[in-house]
């Protein structure tokens, strides 16, 4: 009984190559863009910063400039200089400042903007040397969201005297403070501070419109590299049609051509894959084809030989006969199926060699010792060279494979009465060993000899119970060929057959072996 399990396992959603390449450059380019986003954002905020903090300092001395002290009398005044204190008045509350005695703590001048109520600086941060002045920056000072500037003034910049009589000075009352100390000028801190409104609001538009332009941006590359990328594989969607159209093996139509280089490598290598695959499914149609017609002729003769034997009561002789003949035939088919395996586990690359050394002398007589009654039968005489022992490095059983399937089609098409020639030598370059088996017979024409190794090939006009050649010389020359042997085959007056197989002595690639 045999269960199919379905499995629950959804198969994966295929993307385009134009999806892929959208996906990995909008990555790219959000990654590039937010780098730049965040580079500009820093140096906006440190140059809107930079800006508001020269203001303010510039607020600063020009605030300190108004300040003047009488030595005489003590008296710390602050011109009234409206140009100047006009954002500092009462109605405006973006900006305030403060300057109180650094000694005594007391204050002494406030802004209008602060309407009276001084505050405490004590949580403000330390003062720092920048640039000769002792100043400190604060963001935030009494809740609000100001920008904060600290300036210690030192008593050697505070300004004496009066101002130019075309200019008369106008100090504040009211915020005049006498002083009990009369040998110098007091140390003063100056507090000054702006609203950062405005600029937090530029800096948030910048924030925005830059995001904005870069997300733009972003969409406007997208879009055209989505139009180039359609309009450049336009050819890819025309040549997978293409492909679709095809039903059958073998195709006889080549892809189209492009143009464009990728596209036309593509349709180069399906048409190459499409050619091997039509000489694969031709080599498959006529391997069955063969192979149905030479098991054909062996289970005819051998069902004939069965039907025949049925016909009537036999003696045991004559079963005895029949089935001889019987396992003769099934014997063909065996040594044909097997042969076939070897060739299909050779080209599939499934064959394991194993190098030794061996006597090549030893080994043909083993094989020869198969066919001897075979060739007995046909009153064939045997011609050999002169006997040498010869020693080879090679694969014993596949070796033994090889000259068993040339003594096979010696004996096989020699007819009765004819004459075999084995005989084996050392090569002249003393490289290996050669090893030559002829059969007397009619000379093979060329176009026998060029398909001599190709599997079942018969002459068309000996379809008909003529001579032909299975496997066993096709297997011969696949193996010789993996074993880096050499095989040729010659025809002459008297000589159907001449196989020279030259053995190297040692393996191929192997300069040294035990």
């Amino acid at each position: 009984m045999v269960m199919m399990v379905e499995s629950d396992e959804k198969p994966r959603a295929m993307r385009s190559v134009r999806t892929m390449i959208l996906v990995r450059l909008s990555l790219f380019l959000a990654l590039v863009f937010s780098a730049l986003w965040v580079i500009v954002a820093e140096r906006s905020h440190k140059a809107l910063y930079n800006a508001l903090d020269e203001a303010v300092m510039a607020r600063a001395q020009g605030l300190a400039s108004l300040l003047s002290f009488d030595m005489q009398s003590g008296i710390l005044s602050l011109e009234q200089n409206e140009r100047f204190l006009t954002e500092f008045s009462e109605d405006e509350e973006g900006a305030f400042f403060q300057i109180r005695g650094l000694k005594d703590g007391r204050v002494y001048f406030l802004s209008p903007s602060l309407k009276g109520r001084p505050f405490n600086t004590a949580r403000l941060g330390k003062y720092e040397k920048v640039e000769k002045k002792h100043i400190t920056w604060n963001d935030v000072c009494r809740g609000e969201n100001v920008r904060c500037l600290r300036w210690l003034i030192k008593p050697d910049v505070v300004k004496t005297g009066t101002s130019p009589a075309s200019n008369p000075v106008r100090v504040f009352k009211s915020e005049i403070v006498s002083l009990a100390q009369r040998n110098g000028a007091p140390p003063l801190e100056i507090l000054l501070c702006v609203e950062r409104e405005k600029v937090d609001r530029s800096y948030s538009e910048i924030l925005g419109y830059t995001g904005g332009a870069f997300f733009l941006i972003l969409f406007l590359v997208l879009g055209a590299t989505n139009l180039l990328l359609k309009y450049s594989l336009r050819s890819l969607t025309r040549l997978s049609h293409e492909v679709d159209q095809i039903q059958s093996l073998p195709h006889t139509t080549p892809l189209s051509r492009w143009g464009d280089r990728e596209t036309d490598i593509v349709a180069a290598a399906v048409n190459g894959l499409l050619e091997r695959l039509a000489k694969s499914v031709e080599w498959e149609r006529q391997m069955t084809a063969s192979l149905a017609h030479e098991l054909r002729t062996p289970l005819a003769a051998l069902r004939s030989v069965l039907e025949v034997s049925l016909m009537r009561e036999r003696g045991v002789g004559e079963y005895h006969e029949t089935v001889e003949e019987s396992l003769a035939l099934v014997s063909q088919m065996q040594l044909m199926i097997e042969n076939l395996l070897q060739l299909a586990r050779l080209e599939s690359g499934q064959v394991k060699i194993e190098y030794e050394a061996l006597n090549l002398t030893d080994l043909i007589r083993e094989c020869w010792a198969l066919f001897h009654v075979r060739a007995g039968e046909k009153s064939i005489r045997i011609d050999s060279g002169p006997e040498e022992d010869l020693n080879v490095v090679s694969d014993r059983g596949k070796l033994r494979i090889v000259l068993n399937n040339i003594f096979d089609n010696a004996v096989e098409y020699t007819q009765k009465g004819g004459t075999i020639y084995i005989g084996a030598r050392p090569l002249s370059d003393g490289s290996g060993c050669e090893v030559i088996v002829e059969n007397s017979g009619e000379p093979l024409s060329e176009e026998e000899l060029e398909n001599i190794f190709k599997r079942f090939y018969r002459r068309d006009e000996a379809r008909e119970g003529g001579h032909h050649w299975g496997v066993g010389l096709s297997l011969v020359r696949s193996i010789a060929g993996l074993l880096g042997m050499q095989i040729e085959a010659t025809s002459r007056q008297g000589i159907a057959l001449s196989l020279k197989l030259s053995i190297p002595a040692r393996p191929p690639g192997e300069t040294k072996f035990p």
